[in-house]
């Protein structure tokens, strides 16, 4: 199933963006990665509720997931406030 690999791979995306940009120790490049993580979030939120809306999963577990993917991106939008904040004050 297409949808499946693609949920997949949004999830896995998500933390291998968040680790690939803290590994480069770089605040800018930090940031960019967590917004790509964002993104892939945004993905993951799309893809499952298309596969509620396809009868390929039931509405209590999307919504479970849903509100886990929507927790973990206001996580990754205060991530990157404090980062920005911090590059603010090193100025």
């Amino acid at each position: 199933m297409v949808l499946g690999f693609q949920i997949r791979k949004s999830s896995v995306s998500m933390p291998s963006n968040i680790a690939e940009g803290f590994s480069r120790h770089s605040r800018p490049h930090y940031i960019q990665h967590l917004w790509t993580a964002h993104g892939s979030g945004a993905e993951l939120e799309t893809q499952v509720e298309l596969a509620n809306r396809l009868g390929l999963i039931r509405l209590d577990h999307a919504t479970v997931l849903i509100e886990d993917v929507q927790e973990i991106a206001r996580m990754i939008n205060g991530l990157v406030g404090s980062l920005k904040r911090q590059d603010g004050r090193r100025r």
